[in-house]
Protein backbone atom coordinates (compact mmCIF):
# COMPACT_ATOMS: atom_id res chain seq x y z
CA UNK A 1 0.00 0.00 0.00
CA UNK A 2 1.49 3.35 -0.95
CA UNK A 3 1.28 6.30 0.93
CA UNK A 4 -1.71 7.37 -0.78
CA UNK A 5 -3.71 4.41 0.24
CA UNK A 6 -3.54 2.51 -2.95
CA UNK A 7 -2.32 -0.95 -3.27
CA UNK A 8 1.17 -1.11 -5.47
CA UNK A 9 1.44 -2.24 -8.40
CA UNK A 10 3.54 -5.65 -6.86
CA UNK A 11 1.02 -6.38 -4.24
CA UNK A 12 -1.98 -6.23 -7.21
CA UNK A 13 -0.04 -8.59 -9.53
CA UNK A 14 1.09 -10.79 -6.49
CA UNK A 15 -2.77 -11.47 -5.62
CA UNK A 16 -3.67 -12.03 -9.17
CA UNK A 17 -1.28 -15.33 -9.45
CA UNK A 18 -2.17 -18.47 -9.36
CA UNK A 19 -1.35 -20.74 -5.87
CA UNK A 20 1.19 -23.49 -5.98
CA UNK A 21 1.03 -25.57 -2.75
CA UNK A 22 4.27 -27.66 -2.61
CA UNK A 23 3.96 -30.74 -0.64
CA UNK A 24 7.38 -32.20 0.71
CA UNK A 25 9.39 -33.50 3.62
CA UNK A 26 12.60 -32.59 2.22
CA UNK A 27 13.35 -28.82 2.97
CA UNK A 28 15.64 -28.61 0.02
CA UNK A 29 13.43 -30.03 -2.76
CA UNK A 30 10.60 -27.20 -1.44
CA UNK A 31 12.76 -24.49 -1.71
CA UNK A 32 13.87 -25.96 -4.93
CA UNK A 33 10.42 -25.68 -6.18
CA UNK A 34 9.17 -22.87 -4.53
CA UNK A 35 12.70 -20.87 -6.00
CA UNK A 36 11.65 -21.99 -9.57
CA UNK A 37 7.98 -21.47 -9.50
CA UNK A 38 7.87 -18.40 -7.35
CA UNK A 39 8.13 -15.51 -9.93
CA UNK A 40 5.32 -16.88 -11.76
CA UNK A 41 2.98 -18.36 -8.52
CA UNK A 42 2.08 -17.42 -5.47
CA UNK A 43 3.75 -20.59 -3.47
CA UNK A 44 2.10 -22.08 0.15
CA UNK A 45 4.44 -24.91 1.54
CA UNK A 46 3.60 -27.81 3.95
CA UNK A 47 5.89 -30.28 4.95
CA UNK A 48 3.52 -33.19 5.58
CA UNK A 49 0.33 -34.52 3.94
CA UNK A 50 -1.18 -33.85 7.08
CA UNK A 51 -0.34 -30.23 6.79
CA UNK A 52 -0.75 -30.13 3.31
CA UNK A 53 -4.50 -31.42 3.23
CA UNK A 54 -5.07 -28.74 6.17
CA UNK A 55 -3.70 -25.91 4.38
CA UNK A 56 -5.31 -27.27 0.77
CA UNK A 57 -8.80 -27.13 2.57
CA UNK A 58 -8.05 -24.00 3.75
CA UNK A 59 -6.44 -22.08 1.53
CA UNK A 60 -7.45 -23.80 -1.94
CA UNK A 61 -4.56 -24.26 -4.22
CA UNK A 62 -4.86 -24.04 -7.95
CA UNK A 63 -2.83 -27.14 -8.02
CA UNK A 64 -0.79 -29.08 -5.68
CA UNK A 65 3.14 -30.94 -5.98
CA UNK A 66 3.29 -33.39 -3.32
CA UNK A 67 5.84 -36.05 -2.33
CA UNK A 68 4.36 -39.72 -2.12
CA UNK A 69 6.84 -40.91 0.70
CA UNK A 70 6.35 -38.06 3.45
CA UNK A 71 5.58 -38.77 7.63
CA UNK A 72 2.40 -37.84 8.82
CA UNK A 73 0.43 -39.13 5.69
CA UNK A 74 2.10 -40.48 2.40
CA UNK A 75 1.41 -38.02 -0.67
CA UNK A 76 -1.13 -40.89 -2.10
CA UNK A 77 -3.21 -40.41 0.93
CA UNK A 78 -3.00 -36.91 0.36
CA UNK A 79 -3.97 -36.93 -3.05
CA UNK A 80 -7.56 -39.34 -2.25
CA UNK A 81 -8.64 -37.43 0.49
CA UNK A 82 -8.23 -34.21 -1.42
CA UNK A 83 -10.16 -35.71 -4.28
CA UNK A 84 -12.86 -37.16 -2.26
CA UNK A 85 -13.43 -33.77 -0.90
CA UNK A 86 -16.21 -31.24 -2.42
CA UNK A 87 -14.19 -28.11 -1.77
CA UNK A 88 -10.74 -29.52 -2.97
CA UNK A 89 -11.80 -32.03 -5.48
CA UNK A 90 -11.19 -30.26 -8.95
CA UNK A 91 -7.36 -28.90 -7.36
CA UNK A 92 -4.88 -30.80 -9.83
CA UNK A 93 -1.91 -33.23 -7.97
CA UNK A 94 1.03 -33.86 -9.20
CA UNK A 95 2.74 -36.93 -7.80
CA UNK A 96 6.50 -36.65 -7.03
CA UNK A 97 8.30 -40.40 -6.42
CA UNK A 98 11.76 -41.97 -6.65
CA UNK A 99 9.60 -44.91 -7.08
CA UNK A 100 9.53 -45.63 -10.71
CA UNK A 101 8.03 -48.96 -11.86
CA UNK A 102 5.01 -48.58 -13.33
CA UNK A 103 3.14 -50.52 -10.33
CA UNK A 104 3.63 -47.25 -8.25
CA UNK A 105 3.01 -45.00 -10.72
CA UNK A 106 -0.11 -47.03 -11.76
CA UNK A 107 -0.85 -46.71 -8.03
CA UNK A 108 -0.44 -42.68 -7.71
CA UNK A 109 -2.87 -42.64 -10.59
CA UNK A 110 -5.55 -44.46 -9.03
CA UNK A 111 -5.70 -42.11 -5.97
CA UNK A 112 -7.07 -39.13 -8.38
CA UNK A 113 -3.27 -37.89 -9.14
CA UNK A 114 -3.65 -35.79 -12.54
CA UNK A 115 0.45 -36.48 -13.28
CA UNK A 116 3.39 -38.61 -11.56
CA UNK A 117 6.47 -37.47 -11.61
CA UNK A 118 9.51 -39.98 -10.82
CA UNK A 119 12.45 -38.09 -9.07
CA UNK A 120 15.07 -37.13 -10.32
CA UNK A 121 13.26 -34.89 -12.03
CA UNK A 122 13.94 -32.24 -15.18
CA UNK A 123 12.98 -29.00 -13.98
CA UNK A 124 11.71 -27.47 -17.22
CA UNK A 125 9.48 -30.88 -17.76
CA UNK A 126 7.78 -29.87 -14.27
CA UNK A 127 7.58 -26.54 -14.95
CA UNK A 128 5.85 -27.35 -18.65
CA UNK A 129 3.34 -30.19 -16.72
CA UNK A 130 2.31 -27.38 -13.75
CA UNK A 131 1.59 -25.33 -16.92
CA UNK A 132 0.10 -27.52 -19.28
CA UNK A 133 -2.21 -28.89 -15.95
CA UNK A 134 -3.35 -25.22 -15.00
CA UNK A 135 -4.30 -24.18 -18.93
CA UNK A 136 -6.51 -26.92 -19.24
CA UNK A 137 -8.20 -26.32 -15.72
CA UNK A 138 -8.75 -22.98 -17.23
CA UNK A 139 -9.63 -23.82 -20.41
CA UNK A 140 -12.29 -26.16 -19.39
CA UNK A 141 -13.65 -23.24 -16.84
CA UNK A 142 -14.09 -21.01 -19.40
CA UNK A 143 -15.81 -23.51 -21.65
CA UNK A 144 -18.33 -24.60 -18.82
CA UNK A 145 -18.80 -20.47 -18.12
CA UNK A 146 -19.63 -20.11 -21.48
CA UNK A 147 -21.70 -23.18 -22.06
CA UNK A 148 -23.63 -23.11 -18.83
CA UNK A 149 -24.18 -19.01 -18.63
CA UNK A 150 -28.02 -18.69 -17.68
CA UNK A 151 -29.23 -16.29 -18.96
CA UNK A 152 -33.07 -14.42 -18.54
CA UNK A 153 -35.25 -15.42 -21.62
CA UNK A 154 -36.69 -11.95 -23.29
CA UNK A 155 -40.43 -11.61 -21.95
CA UNK A 156 -41.83 -9.54 -24.67
CA UNK A 157 -44.64 -7.36 -23.01
CA UNK A 158 -47.63 -6.92 -25.06
CA UNK A 159 -49.94 -3.50 -24.31
CA UNK A 160 -53.59 -3.72 -24.76
CA UNK A 161 -53.00 -1.60 -27.66
CA UNK A 162 -50.59 -4.15 -29.82
CA UNK A 163 -52.92 -7.11 -29.05
CA UNK A 164 -56.21 -5.55 -29.98
CA UNK A 165 -53.71 -4.78 -33.78
CA UNK A 166 -52.49 -8.15 -33.85
CA UNK A 167 -55.78 -9.59 -33.64
CA UNK A 168 -57.58 -6.79 -35.89
CA UNK A 169 -54.52 -8.09 -38.19
CA UNK A 170 -55.03 -11.69 -37.99
CA UNK A 171 -58.74 -11.18 -39.13
CA UNK A 172 -58.71 -8.93 -41.92
CA UNK A 173 -55.81 -11.68 -43.28
CA UNK A 174 -57.94 -14.47 -42.80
Amino acid sequence: VDDAGELSSDAVSASEKMTLLIVDDNADIRKLLSDSFSDSYRILEAEDGKQGLHIASEQIPDLIIADVMMPQMLGTDLCRQLKQQRQTSHIPVILLTARSSSAFQLEGLRTGADDYVTKPFSLEHLVARVQNQLESRKALCERMRREFLIEPRQIEVVSPEQEFLQQAMTIVET
